[in-house]
Parts: C-alpha cells; sequence; structure tokens
C-alpha cells in the first residue's frame, strides 16, 4: 500500500528522504491528526464511531476503512476544534512551531537557513507557518527561510477539500521578499489550470 502511494504521488521518490540523502537534516513529524496521531476508536462515542476500527492498524483493508471514516467526518473535527476554542489550521501552526523549534535547537541544524515543504494540507501548513517563521523567537534579522508550497486552493472547490486545507495567500505574501515556491499539477481534478495561474500571478506576483 505504501509502495503505491509513494509511486502515485512521489513518483517512487519520497522527496524527504531524498532530500535527507542529499545531507539535509529534515524533521517529519506526525500531525493531527495522521499516523501515530490519527483518530482512535477508543476516543470516539459510539454516537458517530460507526465500524471505526483499531484492532489491526497495519491492515490495509482496515487502513482504507479508516481513512474513509475520516474524510466522512472531517466536518465534526473541524466543529469540535471549534467548540473547544480553536482551529484545525491553528492546531497544525501551534505544532508547527514547536517542530520548528525543536529542530533548530538541534547543534547539527544550521538555524539561520531553514525551510518547509509540504504536498496538499503540508502545503497549507508550510504556507501559514511562513510568517511565523520569519517572526519567530529563533530568527535573527538575518535568517532567511524558505518556505514550499506544492498546492494553490480555489474557492469554487472548497466543497472537495478538507477543512485543515485552506492555504491563505495573504499569509504567504508576508514573505516578501523572501523566496517561495509553487507548484501546481496541470492534471489535478480539483482545480482548473487557469485558476492555479491567476492564483499565483496575481496573489504571489507572477509565480509560475
Amino acid at each position: 500500500m505504501m509502495l503505491s502511494h509513494c509511486q502515485d504521488y512521489y513518483g517512487v521518490k519520497a522527496w524527504a528522504n531524498e532530500s535527507a540523502r542529499m545531507g539535509y537534516g529534515v524533521l517529519v513529524h506526525d500531525v493531527f491528526p495522521f499516523a501515530s496521531r490519527r483518530v482512535m476508536r477508543v476516543d470516539v462515542s459510539d454516537v458517530i464511531a460507526g465500524g471505526l476500527l483499531d484492532e489491526h492498524p497495519e491492515d490495509t483493508e482496515q487502513i482504507e476503512r479508516h481513512n474513509r471514516w475520516v474524510a466522512d467526518h472531517e466536518d465534526v473535527m473541524a466543529k469540535s476544534l471549534f467548540c473547544g476554542g480553536t482551529t484545525w489550521p491553528g492546531v497544525f501552526l501551534v505544532e508547527d512551531q514547536a517542530a520548528l523549534s525543536v529542530l533548530c535547537s538541534r547543534k547539527d541544524i544550521h538555524e539561520e537557513r531553514v525551510g518547509g515543504g509540504g504536498l496538499s494540507g503540508g502545503a497549507s501548513e508550510r504556507s501559514f507557518l511562513a510568517e511565523p517563521m520569519r517572526e519567530s523567537s529563533m530568527r535573527r534579522d538575518d535568517k532567511e527561510v524558505a518556505g514550499l508550497s506544492f498546492e494553490q486552493l480555489s474557492h469554487p472547490y472548497l466543497d472537495g477539500l478538507s477543512p485543515c486545507c485552506r492555504a491563505k495567500w495573504t499569509i504567504l505574501g508576508l514573505r516578501v521578499p523572501l523566496p517561495t515556491m509553487v507548484l501546481n499539477d496541470e492534471d489535478d481534478n480539483l482545480f482548473t489550470l487557469g485558476e492555479m495561474q491567476a492564483g499565483g500571478q496575481d496573489s504571489v506576483g507572477g509565480v509560475r
């Protein structure tokens, strides 16, 4: 299952692993609510559980079943976070700031040359983290932080997207004039090429 996923989304090579092989220090932390941070059956009420299972977390069929359940309950998660006084992007941002702090605290990391990257929801996270990375307490005035984003999100398609994936071009624009690279896919089934091009040109000054 993982080999198929890597083939479909990364062209066989996972770019985080490849970056590490090139000598970069790479931190890939489990984010809420993925991998070890996923929703557990014991924490879900019987009212909404709907057959959610945890007995065999490595079983392909159970993983697919869990993913379907999660996709069908994103609105419940978003509402729960909102009622708890926070938001999904807010949780991402706080945890990403903590991860950035851990990364930059290592002696083998050059904290003035730190970058971030992500695909889909990870791209949204990097967008929200772009300005805090620049203005964080760890940053000296001459630090440059490069942010990589791999997805544009357009309003006409919000119904088909997770509530955790709401990249804000205005926030990403706060990085100017620091470098940012945004990559879109001509075969993306969520957005049209025209909208992706317009979004980049209008909001980031001609990003291609």
